[in-house]
């Protein structure tokens, strides 16, 4: 035995209660709600109750201005909206790359320019001045561009590298990209646990527009309903141009 509740059964038992009737609940035979069809007869639950078959149905229907014309409606207990229902875009987080994403793109390059830059500065720099080991100390290996590259990156990596500058030029400039490394690091950090923890996914549809003018995703509407209803009969562009399944 089929046991009905519900909002709209609790409704219906304070009437029976009220009004001191008995009501046998019965299903409609094609299990829609109600819509005409291309005869004019209604179908569904409202096809029913035109038809007198029933007194009167009982379920969350929509209020519209097609089904004013042959049934009445209470008055309205509640407000629902109608939504565009859509798969849901591959969840990029489990992307190789996935870790690039708190930069944009030009910032990365950027950061790859940057590292050279320096790198090249700081080669400069301990070449030219005076207090670099190689000068205070002939015998201590000059530092050569390579190690300077490898300084930067290191430090930008968090890593450390050697050899590091002994002159006050050379230790200002790798102080100052130290300062530069750590504020970058906290950024990434803290925009890649963003990134990780909240997804917002661009929704490919975001109006009926939309949907009408584009062929990759095929509206679906069920038969009987209250938007069936709509999309079929409406004259509005948008709608007309939206093919009904």
């Amino acid at each position: 035995e089929t046991i009905w509740d519900g909002f709209c059964i609790d409704i219906l038992k304070e009437m029976a209660a009220k009004f001191n009737f008995k009501y046998v609940i019965k299903e409609s035979d094609d299990k829609l709600w109600g819509a005409p069809e291309d005869d004019g007869r209604w179908n569904g639950i409202v096809g029913e109750v035109v038809r007198g078959n029933n007194a009167f149905g009982v379920g969350p229907f929509t209020i519209t201005s097609i089904r004013e014309t042959v049934i009445d409606f209470t008055k309205p207990y509640t407000e629902e909206g109608i939504g565009i229902l859509t798969r849901r875009p591959d969840n990029e987080s489990t992307k190789m790359f996935k870790m690039f994403t708190p930069f944009a793109p030009v910032v990365w390059s950027c950061i790859v320019i940057g590292v050279a830059v320096v790198g090249v500065l700081l080669y400069l720099v301990n070449r030219a001045s005076p207090y670099s080991d190689h000068k205070l100390y002939p015998e201590t290996p000059r530092m050569t561009l390579k190690e300077s590259l490898w300084v930067v990156y290191g430090s930008y990596m968090e890593q450390g590298g050697e050899p590091h500058p002994r002159s006050i030029s050379g230790r200002l400039i790798l102080g100052f990209w130290w300062l530069f490394t750590i504020l970058m690091a906290s950024t990434y950090t803290a925009n890649l646990a963003a990134f990780l923890t909240v997804t917002i996914a661009e929704k490919p549809i975001n109006s009926l527009t939309e949907l009408s003018q584009q062929d990759g995703i095929k509206p679906l509407a069920k038969y009987g309903s209250n938007l069936y209803t709509l999309f079929k009969v409406s004259t509005k562009f948008v709608l007309i141009k939206m093919p009904v399944f």
